[in-house]
């Protein structure tokens, strides 16, 4: 089969040949650039930025720490069964950290108001919010603090007391409350 293209045709034939290869490599950059979906949201920030987090450049890791807290209440003891933490939820709580964002949630204890040894202690967690870079763990500790106790009661009495955990000398006939904290830091 001949080549069509041959070196034999004279000046004014290659010349015409190459306008139409270049015609048609013009022609489908064209064709291409039109079906090419639109590109919309080009900037600065990532495409995993989160809506409602200030936009730009990321920012080196910062140590400190940061804690965010929440009231809880056991349910109401009897004359013969004891009032008990229910472990209830902090729900998502915004805090800073060496002035970064940082979402966190925690449980409280659970288990009889009267027994903090069997008690299972308040814990929680944290991440930072729109996170640009890679961060630091976030190491978090939680403390408990009783503040009102079942008739006859005395907060935190009891010797086994624990860091997340907190009672009551008596947990009859009542309810008690406290407040969770949770320390965290990078």
């Amino acid at each position: 089969m001949a080549d069509e293209f041959a070196n034999t045709e004279d000046e004014a034939g290659v010349d015409r040949r190459m306008v139409l290869r270049r015609g048609a490599a013009v022609g489908g950059v064209a064709a291409a650039a039109w079906a090419a979906p639109a590109i919309s949201g080009i900037g600065l920030a990532p495409a995993s930025a989160q809506a409602g987090c200030s936009q730009g450049l990321p920012t080196p890791p910062t140590s400190g720490c940061g804690s965010f807290t929440w009231n809880v209440s056991s349910n109401s003891g009897a004359l013969y069964d004891p009032a008990e933490w229910t472990g209830v939820s902090s729900g998502t709580k915004t805090f800073t950290i060496g002035g970064h964002s940082y979402t966190g949630t925690g449980t409280g204890p659970s288990g009889n108001v009267d027994n903090p040894c069997g008690q299972t202690v308040a814990s929680g967690s944290a991440v930072k919010a729109c996170s640009t870079a890679p961060t630091p763990p976030v190491n978090c500790t939680p403390s408990f603090d009783v503040t009102s106790c079942p008739p006859a009661g005395i907060a935190n009495d009891n010797a086994c007391w624990r860091a997340g955990a907190g009672g009551c000398s008596a947990a009859l006939n009542g309810s008690a409350s406290g407040t969770v904290t949770i320390t965290c830091c990078v």
